[in-house]
Order: C-alpha cells, then sequence, then structure tokens
C-alpha cells in the first residue's frame, strides 16, 4: 500500500512538470521571436573603383505567434540601411539591407555596426557587423597644407608625403609639380623609397602590403598684400588611377604691423543700439607704442563710430576699444579708422555696421 501511494505521488509530480513546462512553452511562444541567420559578413578586399560599396542583407525571422515589430534601427558612421519593412508576422523574415561605403584615400579595414530594438521580450536588442578591407591605392598625407600666419614677405616651408601601390604603375615612378601662384609656392620632390605597411585586420595584419613613398617640400614666401589667402600645387604621376592630384594651400599672409581682425564689422544692429567691440594693433618684430587712434569724418557727415581708449597689452600689442552709435543713419555704414604710433608711422583699417530699422 505504501509503495503504490510513493509510485502515485511520483507520477503525480512528473504530471505537473510536465504539465508546468507545456504551459511556459505556451506562454513563450505566443509572444513574438526573433531569430537571425549570420550577425557578422565580411566583404574581403574591396577593389579600387570610383563607387567603392559593398552591400549586404541580414535576415531578421519571426518563429513567435506575434507579430515581431523592429522599434528602432541604428547604424554607425559610413553605413546606411535601406527602408525595412518594421513589422513581421509569425513565420515570416525580412532582409536587414545594409550598404558600406570606402575610400580610396583610407587604407585597411573599414567596419560598421547595425543595432535593432525590438519588440522581443528575451532579445530586445540584437546587432549586426558589416566590415571589409580597401587594398593599398594611393594615399596624400595631408590633404591640405596649413602654413597658417605667415609674415608677408617671409619664406616658411612645409611638407606631404605621398603613398602609392607599386601596382599603380609600370617601371619607375615618376612625378612632376605645378603651382597657381608660381611667385609665392613652389615645391620640389625630397626623397622616394619603398617602404611596407599593414593593410590588413586580424591575422591577415601581418601580410601588409609594399607601397612607394614620396617626400615633398612645399615653400611660401607670401607677397606683402595682407589677408588669407588659398592657392593649388597640381602634382601629376604616371600612376594608372592617380595622373593628377591637387592639394590645396592655405595661409593668411600678414604684413610686420597689422590689426587683428585685419577689419572690424559690427555685424547687423537696430538704429539707436549702441555696442563695443574691440580691435588690435600688433607687431610682429619691434615694441609698438599708440600715441592717437580716431575716426576722420567730414564735415556734416554723422559720427557713429568714436574710440572709446587705448589699452597696451603689452610690449607688442595695442588694444583699441570702440564704440557704435548708430542713431543717425541706417543700411551699410564704413568709416576708417586711423591709428598713429609714437614712431611717427599711421596704420589703418576699415570698420563697418549694418544698420536696420
Amino acid at each position: 500500500m505504501a509503495r503504490f501511494k510513493v509510485t502515485w505521488l511520483l507520477g503525480g509530480v512528473a504530471a505537473l512538470a510536465i504539465g508546468l513546462c507545456l504551459w511556459l512553452a505556451t506562454i513563450a511562444f505566443s509572444t513574438p521571436k526573433l531569430q537571425v541567420g549570420e550577425q557578422s559578413y565580411d566583404a574581403g578586399i574591396v577593389p579600387l573603383s570610383d563607387n567603392m560599396q559593398v552591400v549586404h542583407a541580414f535576415w531578421i525571422k519571426n518563429i513567435g505567434r506575434k507579430t515581431l515589430r523592429l522599434l528602432d534601427i541604428q547604424s554607425s558612421c559610413g553605413c546606411a540601411v535601406a527602408k525595412v519593412e518594421r513589422e513581421i508576422s509569425p513565420g515570416e523574415k525580412t532582409p536587414i539591407r545594409v550598404t558600406l561605403k570606402f575610400s580610396k584615400n583610407v587604407w585597411g579595414k573599414r567596419s560598421s555596426s547595425i543595432r535593432v530594438v525590438t519588440n522581443d521580450p528575451e532579445n530586445p536588442v540584437v546587432k549586426f557587423l558589416i566590415y571589409g578591407m580597401v587594398e593599398p591605392g594611393c594615399l596624400l598625407s595631408p590633404t591640405q597644407i596649413h602654413f597658417g600666419r605667415v609674415l608677408a614677405g617671409r619664406a616658411t616651408n612645409e611638407t606631404f608625403r605621398l603613398l602609392i601601390s607599386p601596382q599603380q604603375f609600370s617601371g619607375t615612378f615618376t612625378t612632376s609639380l605645378e603651382s597657381t601662384s608660381p611667385s609665392e609656392l613652389s615645391s620640389r620632390l625630397l626623397s622616394i623609397s619603398q617602404k611596407r605597411i599593414a593593410t590588413g585586420y586580424g591575422s591577415g595584419a601581418k601580410e601588409g602590403a609594399d607601397v612607394m613613398e614620396a617626400l615633398f617640400e612645399v615653400k611660401l614666401k607670401p607677397s606683402k598684400k595682407a589677408g588669407n589667402r588659398q592657392e593649388e600645387i597640381t602634382l601629376k604621376t604616371n600612376a594608372k588611377d592617380y595622373s593628377t592630384l591637387k592639394i590645396p594651400a592655405l595661409w593668411e599672409s600678414v604684413e610686420p604691423v597689422h590689426f587683428e581682425p585685419n577689419s572690424l564689422f559690427f555685424g547687423i544692429v537696430k538704429k539707436g543700439q549702441a555696442m563695443n567691440r574691440t580691435i588690435q594693433l600688433v607687431s610682429e618684430r619691434t615694441d609698438i607704442e599708440v600715441s592717437k587712434a580716431y575716426f576722420a569724418t567730414k564735415d556734416g557727415e554723422p559720427r557713429i563710430f568714436d574710440v572709446q581708449g587705448v589699452k597696451q597689452v603689452d610690449s607688442k600689442k595695442v588694444a583699441i576699444d570702440l564704440i557704435l552709435n548708430p542713431s543717425s543713419v541706417s543700411g551699410k555704414s564704413r568709416s576708417t579708422l586711423r591709428v598713429q604710433t609714437k614712431d611717427g608711422k599711421e596704420y589703418q583699417t576699415d570698420v563697418s555696421v549694418f544698420v536696420t530699422g
């Protein structure tokens, strides 16, 4: 009798456990449930072309019993996701089409990730990864040459380098250089050599690739005319896909004594709106002191600008405080600020404003 009771009890517990499992399974599959295939895609070596991109589709399937909703889709930089069906019925699947773009001037591995947020209670977030590698082609470093502020008439120089695959040319690699302003900007080849760089990733990073490295010098001797300048260097080569390369060169030419900024614009203001601004007179070489600062106006002309004060910042810099009172003019107005120094020299610059109302 006791054995019968124990057997009955064990059978009841087993039946209860089976029933509980079936009940939990029923609940689990009564919700949306996502299933994915591959979550990463290796595009391998991406050949050089004008339109370098890789397109791949990842798949999401709903194996649950309720509609699976894709609540949010985010991609990292350089990757675009095509329009996606946001609701997936039970038993159906939808593609996540991803486009990863590459550049000829960026070598090595490029990757991007896609993050998908769903209403699956067990897997609310799923991530995909797409990556590939650009084989060496041609790379300029830097792509622009910034000389910064340069004293007018004073020479300075910078360098840039070119890395290029030997597959781009046959025989000897040749170059020639031109400038849009030969009198100010000149360049020459300093050296050319072969070197080995790593272009792979993971286990492939050990292989690397052979490239030619050319080092160039750019010499600048700006004209005495002050202001911001931009010219261009043209580099011509016998490379198959890179026969002509353009390198912008930028600088600001300043006189030994100059204003900062070069000219002053108060902006757009309403009639009667008083305003203060400061402009500085700077000497790049010798000490400087201001004896007088003023606006020259003719008889009968409205006086809307005035000098409020002069302050010696340091031995080579003087701050001039200006005040604007546009009570009697409208539209654009301009006047000339004249500054006399104790060594008997005079410097001038434009001060302007646009008055409305």
